[in-house]
């Protein structure tokens, strides 16, 4: 490059670099006009008063004897046997049709083969939303059944995204969502020890779900629920019931882990001492002169490659 191209190239250089830097300052100027937004809040964590709440003492707060449903001569589920122990978390899951909700209006009905214990109330959150007093507002709806306090009970509902004078609009002016959220936070706040929940996460968006989430996770009481949400049944179930037609299973998610540590620390033995011997044939076959106890030593070097690759493919 001649001295004159250099100079040419030094001034275009030089042009870009102040455009730069022009267009840095604007962004600056426009960044300091921004309305400077405080750090929000960290939510305060929920704590039931458990001196509002009647606990159940009894071992079972429900049993279940060999309970069974069918509808239109088809078999929804069958053979459900065994107990929920207060504080539970029960997700309850199926196909389309497996039965749950029947499973829940059962459980309401108390139906033949289904023990309650006698200190339970039921409180029972379905898509109807026939809890509700259209011509009352959210906070009224709520207090009427709850033993909680107003200062509680809005701090519940600030958590779902009801703040301040939101919760003196009447339910007949909220949306769908809305109303759905006023209608579980009047069963989880209302007189009961016992929760059954039919889809509770219908119609509500991410924030609206995890705050739920929380607040089911601090109640007290024993909950059964259906969802097709994987990551709520994650994040809440402590057991799971799955309706099938052969025969319905009530399960603690614990119980399932630790079957699987136990089984994953059994492969892992038996992949030790697979490795082991493996190291002990090849050792042999590199001393073992050509015969039969090298053909038998190759034999088993197949083997045993064959061993581990089924052990491989039973932890993958």
């Amino acid at each position: 490059m001649g001295n004159s191209e250099a100079r040419l190239h030094k001034r275009a250089v030089g042009k870009q670099k102040a455009k730069l830097d022009r267009s840095a300052k604007a962004i600056e100027t426009r960044i300091e006009k921004l309305e400077k937004k405080e750090k929000p809040k960290e939510m305060e964590e929920i704590h039931f008063d458990l001196s509002q709440f009647h606990q159940v003492h009894s071992k079972q707060v429900l049993s279940f004897d060999k309970i069974s449903a069918s509808a239109g001569g088809r078999i929804l589920f069958q053979n459900l046997k065994g107990g929920v122990k207060p504080g539970a978390k029960v997700a309850i899951v199926g196909k389309n049709g497996a039965g749950k909700s029947t499973l829940l209006n059962m459980i309401e009905q108390r139906t033949e083969g289904i023990t309650v214990a006698k200190p339970v109330k039921l409180g029972f959150f379905h898509q109807r939303l026939e809890n509700l007093d259209p011509a009352k507002s959210i906070l009224e709806n709520i207090k009427e059944d709850s033993p909680y306090t107003e200062q509680f009970i809005r701090t519940v509902l600030s958590r779902l995204l009801f703040k301040r004078e939101d919760v003196y609009k009447k339910v007949e002016m909220l949306s769908g969502g809305e109303r759905v959220k006023t209608a579980l936070a009047k069963v989880f706040l209302g007189n009961y020890n016992v929760l059954l929940l039919d889809e509770p996460t219908n119609y509500l968006d991410l924030y609206t779900k995890e705050a739920l989430q929380e607040v089911l996770k601090a109640y007290p009481g024993t909950i059964l629920f259906v969802t097709h949400d994987r990551y709520f049944v994650k994040k809440l179930a402590t057991h799971v019931l799955t309706l099938k037609q052969s025969k319905a299973e009530l399960a603690a998610i614990e119980d399932t882990g630790k079957s699987k540590k136990a089984s994953q620390q059994q492969n892992e033995a038996e992949k030790l001492a697979l490795q082991l011997e493996l190291t002990k044939v090849i050792s042999e076959l590199s001393i073992t002169p050509e015969g039969k106890d090298k053909q038998r030593l190759e034999k088993r070097y197949e083997e045993l490659l064959e061993e581990r690759k089924r052990l491989n493919r039973k932890e993958g």
